[in-house]
């Protein structure tokens, strides 16, 4: 989330994945072992536009102000994230549950986030372990509302101009 911001054309900022870079928002996620994870996803360490595997450490934790954990386990999830304006930037409400008895499996405040964490595209992407075999992951019901929210609807083929800086 908060991928590009007013500054960028929203087409470009749908591109941002697989490396960090400058305005490249945050990651949040449901890791394999049911932990909520946030990530920075904006800093640039030279590792845009290379081939090379990018390490881990590329994409620095976002240290929660509170965390709770469940243990339970579900096939399918419902992750919500809530953002807030607050004195010193947004705070960060991600939870998730068990999609079909709502049953907490995990939540995690994050505060003091600055707006240009928040502010940009929304997307939503699935990794699936390389050690795992089979389909990989999927998303229903995906939705999102506020006041802040705008909408840009993909230009047919007809309509659509490149982008050009």
């Amino acid at each position: 989330m908060g991928v590009g911001g007013d500054d960028v054309d929203f087409r470009i900022s749908a591109l941002s994945h697989h490396w960090p870079s400058t305005d490249g928002g945050m990651i949040v996620a449901l890791d394999g072992t049911g932990r909520i994870v946030v990530r920075n996803n904006s800093l640039n360490q030279g590792f845009a536009g290379s081939d090379r595997e990018v390490p881990l450490e590329a994409w620095p934790l976002v240290e929660p102000a509170t965390v709770e954990t469940s243990g339970h386990a579900a096939d399918d999830v419902l992750l919500e994230l809530d953002v807030e304006a607050a004195r010193s930037g947004y705070d960060l409400q991600v939870t998730a549950s068990d999609a079909v008895t709502r049953e907490p499996i995990a939540s995690a405040t994050y505060t003091g986030i600055p707006c240009g964490q928040i502010d940009g595209n929304v997307a939503l992407v699935s990794h699936r372990s390389p050690r795992l075999e089979g389909p990989g992951y999927w998303f229903a019901g995906w939705c999102r509302s506020g006041t802040l929210v705008e909408h840009h609807p993909a230009p047919s083929a007809r309509s659509w101009e490149p982008y050009t800086p």
